[in-house]
């Protein structure tokens, strides 16, 4: 999967999440809602997490620092090589 497509999916996650609990928090009494939207952000960070890794060492790249051509703060390889 290249930066792009992991870029949009963990922001997608991470957005319908504060959508679901904004809507819970405003239109709703209890607080199931807004805990389900807390989980699907929850959920977002977790993806983020496992994506944004060095195709050479695996640890962990802040998601604004893996940009192609850049190089792995822990191995320094070269970003942007993942084998497709």
């Amino acid at each position: 999967m290249d930066m792009k497509k992991k870029q949009l999916l963990s922001g997608a996650i991470m957005v319908i999440g504060i959508l679901v609990a904004g809507l819970g928090a405003v239109y709703f009494q209890g607080n199931e809602v807004l805990f389900a939207g807390l989980i699907i952000v929850l959920a977002g960070l977790i993806v983020q997490d496992r994506l944004f890794r060095c195709p050479h060492c695996g640890k962990h790249i802040r998601a604004g620092d893996y940009i192609p051509g850049n190089t792995c703060p822990h191995c320094s390889g070269k970003l942007g090589d993942e084998k497709k």
